[in-house]
């Protein structure tokens, strides 16, 4: 079974077959009527991704059991505030599970993780959930590096498994395989709104963009939407928000026009706020074939608030491109963590600068990661010194 994509891809045709494998699974877990539980990274593209995927499986479960109700008894959608799938995420939806059993007799769910899954970081809740007999299929772009996680994957669609230099990202991948379960349901905008929130710029994303212009949804707005959009994700924490996200990934009219142009205002303003008092207390390095950016947060910003420390470091990046003209090496530097944004010929790589980090104070307990050119590292604050020390040395 190849339905085909929405764009003419080679890494999206390279997973044709992990796209049937994925469609199977959950047509024969709405067909059984199992549970279907979507966990997805708390971003902009990673809610694309989830959004996507339960807007398309919703009335194909009300089809089934002709309970209009269906989509909340056996459809549930949730943010994972962490760029893994969280151990925490994963006793919430175990215990969630066994309530639901014993309540209404419900199997273990297949549980859709999506912007999340593939790393090494995913591994103890992915293990944790299977041993209550969950069905996993994680649907991610991040490196999986020596596939850990596959081990309590039944099917895993990843651009990486076809080229390591992807740029098609989670809600890119999420709007094709809505479309792979439910034919009719075609959303390019939204995979256009998540290639803008994770800087995916490439051929993939000007496909998706030129679709999205037909829609009516022209580069501009989509821009406001996807702030909009990160701005509300980050409010909402760990709450689902169906019908309101449903409504700003929604059709364009006047109702979401005039919300995503209010919130992209407010998200605009905090961020313009940070950026200045950042540019304000920023250190600056001037090093061989790079700058390096220091931003130091304790003190600036409180934790909680919008934006995150990794947008912040971004905005500085962007800033330090723009002016220099040279590669950047951005980091929000704030207790117990240190967000990584660097240029995209950058000569380093987040996972390797963790590893190490890993391998020469384990007593840190450093944990975290992401892309190889944006990401965040968590460690014992108490560490801190050495750590960043670490780091300085690294980045020579």
């Amino acid at each position: 079974m190849d339905k085909g994509f929405l764009i003419d891809d080679q890494d999206l045709k390279g997973l044709a077959k992990a796209f049937s494998d994925a469609t199977k699974l959950i047509h024969t877990a709405i067909n059984e009527r199992r549970p279907v539980w979507i966990r997805h990274h708390g971003d902009c593209d990673g809610y694309a991704a989830g959004v996507a995927l339960q807007s398309a499986i919703i009335p194909l479960m009300v089809q089934e059991t002709g309970d209009r109700s269906a989509g909340y008894k056996r459809c549930r959608r949730a943010p994972s505030r962490t760029p893994w799938y969280d151990i925490e995420d994963a006793t919430k939806d175990i215990m969630y599970h066994l309530e639901d059993r014993e309540r209404f007799g419900n199997p273990p769910p297949l549980l859709i993780v999506m912007d999340n899954g593939s790393t090494e970081e995913d591994v103890p809740a992915l293990e944790k959930v299977k041993v209550l007999g969950f069905q996993v299929l994680v649907v991610d772009h991040h490196d999986p590096g020596e596939n850990k996680a596959d081990k309590f994957i039944d099917v895993h669609i990843n651009p990486h498994q076809v080229n390591p230099s992807s740029e098609i990202t989670a809600g890119m991948l999420g709007v094709e395989l809505a479309r792979w379960v439910k034919e009719d349901f075609i959303v390019p905008h939204m995979a256009a709104v998540a290639g803008i929130a994770d800087r995916s710029r490439g051929k993939a994303y000007e496909q998706y963009l030129r679709l999205a212009e037909e829609e009516g949804f022209d580069g501009p707005y989509l821009e406001k939407l996807s702030l909009a959009i990160d701005h509300e994700a980050y409010l909402v924490r760990y709450s689902e928000g169906r019908q309101y996200f449903n409504l700003l990934f929604g059709a364009r009219d006047d109702r979401q026009e005039r919300l995503v142009m209010l919130i992209a205002k407010a998200a605009q303003e905090k961020k313009e706020q940070l950026f200045q008092d950042a540019k304000a207390h920023v250190k600056i390095e001037d090093r061989e074939g790079f700058i390096l950016a220091k931003i130091p947060l304790q003190g600036m910003t409180n934790r909680g608030t919008y934006p995150t420390i990794g947008k912040i470091a971004g905005m500085v990046r962007d800033w330090l491109e723009t002016e220099r003209k040279k590669t950047v090496i951005a980091l929000s530097i704030d207790a117990g963590r240190v967000s990584f944004r660097m240029s995209h010929d950058a000569a380093f790589d987040v996972n390797k600068i963790k590893t190490v980090l890993q391998e020469k104070l384990p007593h840190a307990n450093v944990t975290g990661g992401g892309h190889a050119h944006a990401g965040t590292i968590r460690f014992h604050a108490m560490a801190q010194d050495e750590i960043l020390k670490n780091i300085d040395e690294q980045l020579t």
